[in-house]
């Protein structure tokens, strides 16, 4: 598990394009706003300048709270920070410097206790996404945070947590699962109806991160899925191909009952 010393440090997946892609999310415009004030009020600029350190330093205690998992720190941060004093006016104020928001953290680490608290009392949206697409569910599976992971995931999709949705890389929940060797994971999303042939930005679907990383478990749960799935589709095509056939004769019928009826008529 990532040490709460490197969290500034974390890096989201072994795909390297993803230091490229992240852009950290503006924590407060004010520090533009002050240098443009006039010298005889240094003194407000300063006061301003304050507030804001204030604001930043308590988005920063929320981000770290939530990665150690100390739910009355957090809480504190929260009421010291944007959210709590009423003066956020954009979902990016809440955000560290990594593009990530205190419930990335606390899934990422598996957080289970400040997670719910973010959702179920501060109302944090539980499909927020980081500043690289990236979502609590996408983050709270990780074989590093041993069982608190299964725990973290299992409340976010009993929260009705998007199952199937994409990061900027299109990589899903069940991607993440996939490369993550992550079985007990794997098994709940594919229990809640994960797309098992979704390719990511590279064209791989979940099958091929699980085969190129050697998880053979996971790689043959991922089979099996895909099988029942392409025999449930046949199944549907076999009646629909039937029902389709049927109505081909009706029509035949009907053709050939309309023809004799004008014979007659003649």
């Amino acid at each position: 598990m990532l040490s709460d010393e490197t969290i500034s440090n974390i890096r989201l997946h072994r795909d390297t394009r993803l230091e490229q892609n992240a852009r950290p999310f503006i924590v407060s415009s004010a520090s533009k706003q002050q240098r443009r004030l006039p010298i005889e009020r240094a003194q407000s600029s300063r006061s301003s300048k304050s507030a804001v350190d204030a604001k930043t330093r308590a988005v920063s205690d929320s981000c770290m709270a939530a990665a150690i998992g100390d739910l009355q720190w957090l809480k504190q941060s929260i009421r010291d920070g944007p959210i709590g004093s009423g003066e956020v006016t954009s979902v990016e104020q809440t955000y560290g410097k990594e593009g990530l928001a205190p419930i990335h953290l606390a899934a990422l680490h598996g957080r289970l206790n400040c997670l719910t608290y973010l959702v179920d009392t501060v109302h944090i949206d539980i499909d927020l996404p980081s500043s690289t697409g990236w979502r609590p569910i996408h983050l709270a599976i990780s074989k590093e945070t041993g069982p608190r992971s299964f725990q973290c995931v299992q409340y976010l999709v009993a929260k009705q947590a998007k199952i199937n949705i994409a990061n900027d890389d299109q990589l899903t929940p069940l991607h993440q699962a996939a490369s993550e060797g992550h079985v007990q994971c794997l098994e709940l999303l594919l229990a809640h109806d994960a797309d098992v042939y979704v390719e990511d930005s590279r064209k791989q679907l979940p099958i091929d991160l699980a085969k190129l990383w050697g998880h053979k478990k996971c790689a043959k749960l991922l089979a099996a899925a895909m099988w029942h799935q392409n025999k449930h589709l046949s199944a549907k095509e076999r009646l629909l191909s039937r029902n389709t056939k049927m109505a081909d004769i009706l029509l035949e019928i009907k053709r050939e009952h309309a023809i004799l009826f004008e014979e007659k008529t003649e």
